[in-house]
């Protein structure tokens, strides 16, 4: 393909060259235009005083002053068509193939924050035994271990959105998390609540979090807004974009439906983003996001079920019983289950 340095040199040379080319047939249709009405007036003029023959030459003269006039405003006419068009088609084709270039690296850089993704919800969950065995995953902090199946999402996510914006908001919202407890006493379940995690908060919109999704009264400004974006995303099992305006500053706001382990009409959470700037939302967007909340989902599942097998061998010591629970190998549980969404992308991998 052209250089643009070629292309761009190839318009120099157009215009300045079409510049002096115009400015001579200006002064010629100027001057024939002069001519042409001085030979008109003396043509009227002979046939007044009755000079017939002169007048006649006259005629013909102006005749031919008009045509090679005519033959001027036509050449002006051609030179304003004859535009390197192809100058522009190469111009337009080369941000085409910078596009298109571009949007392949993003899918590449893409692809690769999601292996990572899989790899660490591969170590975090496969290490998972029972009995007397620590359980690995729950034993680290919630918050901590969804960050690490995320990592990349989280501090590379100008990548994933194709933004140029270097503050961000990121985080998420899940129902249904078990609790962990110290002891056991009779009688007793494991309670589960809501809560949000904020991973990064660049826009500083932690304390604008609405404290349940579901409840709008009383609220105003920016919480409310939030509130009302979560509610319908929840509600809807539905991803949604929108514009907001924080301190007279348009940013955008991109909610992503986690869903559940086990197919339902719910979601079992919510992953939001917030931009400091107005951005066009990339159509695989969705899809992407999708796949990082699988992991999460997946990652958050086998948390629950780390609580809860513990909370059952407390409850099972305090109840003299100890051989109930025995360890479970790896594919017994289904370890690591894979977002359907990254089936294609792992095979992609492996080749």
């Amino acid at each position: 393909m052209t250089s643009k340095r070629k292309l761009f040199k190839g318009l120099q040379e157009y215009f300045s060259q079409s510049e002096k080319e115009l400015e001579i047939l200006y002064y010629l249709k100027s001057g024939l235009l002069v001519v042409l009405g001085v030979s008109a007036s003396a043509t009227v003029k002979l046939l007044i005083d009755g000079s017939h023959l002169y007048a006649i030459i006259s005629g013909i003269l102006s005749i031919v002053l008009f045509f090679c006039f005519f033959q001027i405003e036509r050449q002006f006419r051609r030179r304003n068509r004859s535009f390197p068009l192809t100058i522009l088609d190469n111009l337009s084709a080369e941000d085409d193939l910078k596009k298109v270039q571009s949007d392949f690296r993003r899918k590449v850089t893409i692809d690769k924050y999601i292996d990572n993704s899989i790899k660490a919800l591969n170590i975090n969950t496969c290490n998972i035994y029972y009995g007397e065995r620590d359980h690995h995953l729950c034993d680290q902090g919630l918050k901590e271990g969804l960050m690490s199946v995320i990592n990349d999402l989280i501090y590379r996510i100008n990548h994933v959105l194709d933004s140029a914006s270097s503050n961000y908001t990121v985080g998420v919202y899940f129902e249904g998390i078990a609790q962990k407890t110290p002891t056991y006493y009779v009688g007793s379940e494991v309670q589960y609540s809501n809560n949000f995690f904020i991973f990064r908060d660049d826009i500083e919109l932690s304390n604008k979090l609405p404290r349940d999704i579901h409840q709008s009264n009383q609220l105003t400004g920016i919480t409310h807004s939030l509130q009302s974006q979560l509610s319908r995303a929840y509600n809807h099992n539905k991803f949604n974009s929108k514009c907001i305006d924080i301190k007279e500053i348009g940013h955008t706001s991109i909610v992503s439906p986690i869903q559940a382990i086990c197919e339902a009409d719910l979601p079992s959470g919510l992953l939001f983003i917030v931009v400091d700037d107005q951005i066009e939302i990339k159509k695989d967007l969705e899809n992407i996001l999708q796949i990082f909340g699988r992991i999460m989902s997946n990652w958050m599942d086998k948390y629950n079920n780390c609580v809860y097998d513990q909370f059952q061998k407390m409850k099972h010591d305090t109840l003299g019983i100890t051989d109930l629970i025995s360890q479970v190998e790896c594919e017994k549980i289904q370890c690591c289950p894979v977002p359907p969404e990254a089936i294609e992308h792992i095979s992609h991998s492996e080749n």
